[in-house]
């Protein structure tokens, strides 16, 4: 087939010459992309752009606002992180999407759990065959022709509205009108989608790849494509609409409800994707999920409990701490929580979803007994003196936290630890009493050759005996090193490096890998296999974080992330300047297994090291009197430092983040930016603050975005 122009025949048969469309692609790995269209020639062009680049394009059925298309940014081109066209803001209906789904089976005909696959070929048959059945029932009944297509895994009817007036009344009737058609023709093959009735409705971009899931030999991606459109467009009726409605089934009243078994479904994904998955069990239509706060939040459309709340007022939540909430704006509905929710959508459906805890239950004590205890008595159980890198700050064997805002010096202080350990001597409050030692570093914001090496030479660093991680190699190529997937592959390096006894990773968020930073369980899931590590190998592993933004809370909660990376670790400190004496200190921030015997104060001074010939200027840092100030005198804010806006702290942040000159995707900034508190609205702010900050793709793989702050000289790719 022929891309190009079966994308142009899409676009033509759907859209009259100058009218406004708008692209949405939701689910890129850069987030969802949007533009607005009335060049067709532009829209073609970005429809095959990024088709099969992504899993699907859409465009919109029904147009948007004029005034959408003056905004530049989105005027014939399409941007990461746009707006959409709202419900509420569709002016006229032009098209009503009639969407035969075919249902996913395994090869003993069971429906599977996860829909989220390309159809096979007779799942894709069974939903054209019924799609051509409800076409013929509906000219029967004196509808116009249909524009036929293939949305690559199934089947769609496309009839024209002729403009009609956008109201929430034609919203219902064309809602009912898909019940209809869903109540005739559903079978346990196909279904009649039932929540494609929204004005904002977007369908595929015929002509472009359906890439859903796996691309596989039995559920292959496809093409989309128009299969057959009239010569001549004819309107659907208003009447022609409601007469679809189904026929409600009377109900005899009775004091006993008897209902056949409910159909059940158990969770399959966790975190905010669950709750997406619960929505479409329920058949409910809803938006992209947005960050909002401390939660991830999904509008739906319209309130289960009252169909004219449709304007954007109804939305679902998944908060950070593994709650779920649900709320509609209306006074009527002001007592519908989530529990009421929940029920709501049991008793008019007949179905039941069951979320999927993460909280692992405790055995009853009655419960039957699945292992054996074992007992060792305490006098035969030889003690052992705790072993230490530094005396009282820094354990063998254990997780230790350096903790800290961007630019105060933590990672100067693993430079520090990096060239006393190497060398078996320095500490300024005490003796080295340990033979030189190996020190791994795993860093993902400083570059080797132009930062980590002239840093380790002012800081008078054994360089044989450092090693500095390059990257990590797998089947599917090199990646860095997280501790999702490479602890294992930490271990061997420890059992072929027995010398190795320092462990830098800094910073800690970013190579955390799918665990989530602000997830308690998914942190300590991550820490607790290299806290075992460090036991099992004598090793002292040190992490590096950043402090996150929030105001008027003791330091040990400013830890950016979760508490579970503070609890993970033996001993923490703390890195800033003290805000009452105006100098930097080492403080502690937690120590359970040594005496608080205070902190150090430091400065990072100027020294010179030679690299190829020249003498060029170097910070290290030098500790100086001990201090007894907490972690917290380095953490009050002035009134000044209070109303710095977010986005400047983000900006600040973001500087130290990019400071290598490396580009880094985009898609992990904001990961790590999410666990510092800072969501994605403020980091597109903070972008917009700098200048200088380039943002580009790939140029050997175009789709994911880079973000870079090149350093002074640096070539741009």
């Amino acid at each position: 087939m022929n891309v190009t122009e079966e994308i142009r025949r899409g676009v033509e048969t759907l859209f009259p010459e100058g009218s406004l469309v708008e692209l949405r692609i939701p689910k890129s790995s850069m987030g969802t992309i949007i533009g607005f269209f009335r060049d067709r020639e532009k829209l073609i062009q970005a429809i095959e752009e990024y088709s099969g680049k992504v899993p699907a394009v859409y465009y919109t059925l029904n147009a948007p606002p004029a005034e959408l298309y003056d905004n530049a940014k989105m005027k014939d081109k399409a941007i990461i992180g746009g707006h959409g066209c709202k419900d509420d803001e569709v002016v006229t209906r032009n098209w009503l999407l009639c969407d035969c789904d075919p249902v996913r089976v395994d090869n003993k005909g069971i429906e599977l759990l996860q829909q989220t696959v390309s159809s096979t070929d007779s799942e894709k048959a069974a939903s054209l065959s019924a799609a051509y059945d409800i076409k013929s029932y509906l000219q029967d009944r004196g509808w116009p022709e249909a524009v036929v297509a293939d949305s690559g895994n199934g089947a769609h009817l496309l009839y024209n509205l002729g403009g009609m007036p956008s109201t929430p009344e034609l919203t219902v009737t064309i809602q009912e009108a898909l019940q209809g058609l869903a109540e005739k023709f559903n079978t346990k093959f196909v279904h009649v989608d039932t929540v494609v009735s929204n004005p904002s409705r977007i369908t595929k971009s015929y002509g472009s790849l359906a890439a859903k899931g796996p691309n596989t030999a039995d559920r292959p991606h496809r093409y989309s494509r128009i299969i057959s459109a009239p010569l001549t467009i004819t309107p659907v009726t208003v009447l022609q609409l409601s007469a679809l409605k189904p026929t409600p089934i009377a109900t005899k009243k009775s004091s006993i409800i008897i209902k056949a078994h409910a159909a059940e479904r158990i969770a399959t994904t966790d975190g905010p994707e669950k709750m997406e998955e619960f929505l479409e069990w329920y058949d409910i239509a809803h938006k992209v999920m947005i960050r909002d706060g401390n939660r991830w939040k999904f509008v739906i459309v319209p309130c289960p409990f009252n169909p004219d709340h449709n304007h954007g007022e109804v939305a679902v939540f998944v908060h950070d701490d593994g709650g779920y909430g649900f709320k509609c704006f209306h006074e009527s509905c002001k007592d519908n929580h989530w529990q009421e929710f929940v029920a709501h959508l049991q008793l008019i459906s007949g179905k039941r979803f069951f979320f999927k805890s993460n909280v692992v239950q405790a055995a009853a004590p009655n419960d039957k007994a699945t292992s054996k205890v074992h007992w060792k008595c305490a006098a035969n159980i030889a003690p052992e003196v705790l072993s230490w890198l530094w005396k009282d700050r820094i354990p063998f064997g254990k997780l230790t936290l350096f903790a800290g805002h961007p630019g105060v010096g933590k990672g100067m202080a693993t430079m520090y630890v990096s060239a006393c350990a190497s060398k078996g001597c320095g500490w300024k409050d005490c003796p080295n009493a340990n033979p030189p030692v190996k020190v791994a570093i795993v860093s993902s914001e400083d570059a080797a050759k132009d930062t980590l090496i002239p840093r380790l030479m002012a800081a008078d660093a054994n360089l044989n005996n450092i090693l500095i991680l390059n990257n990590v190699t797998t089947s599917k190529g090199d990646k860095d090193l997280t501790l999702d997937t490479d602890i294992p592959a930490l271990r061997e390096t420890l059992e072929q490096n027995p010398e190795v006894k320092v462990i830098i990773i800094d910073p800690i968020m970013n190579h955390l890998g799918r665990l989530k930073g602000n997830s308690e369980q998914e942190v300590r899931l991550g820490l607790s296999p290299l806290a075992k590590l460090a036991e099992q190998f004598g090793v002292a592993i040190i992490l590096v974080t950043h402090y996150n933004k929030s105001q008027g809370t003791d330091s040990i909660q400013r830890v950016g992330g979760a508490m579970g990376m503070v609890g993970a670790v033996r001993v923490a400190w703390s890195f800033g300047k003290n805000k009452l004496n105006g100098k930097m200190e080492m403080t502690p921030l937690k120590a359970n297994i040594a005496p608080n015997t205070g902190g150090l104060e430091y400065e990072v001074v100027s020294t010179e090291v030679e690299i190829n010939g020249q003498w060029v200027p170097m910070g290290k840092l030098e500790f100086g009197e001990k201090t007894h100030s907490s972690a917290d005198a380095t953490l009050s804010s002035s009134k000044k430092d209070e109303n710095i806006p977010q986005y400047k702290q983000a900006a600040e942040w973001l500087i130290e983040h990019l400071s290598n000159g490396e580009p880094k995707p985009a898609a992990d900034i904001y990961k790590s930016a999410e666990s510092m508190g800072y969501s994605e609205d403020t980091m597109k702010s903070a972008v917009k603050d700098l200048n200088g900050l380039i943002l580009k793709t790939n140029p050997v793989n175009p789709g994911p975005w880079f973000w870079q702050i090149p350093k002074k000289g640096a070539t741009i790719v």
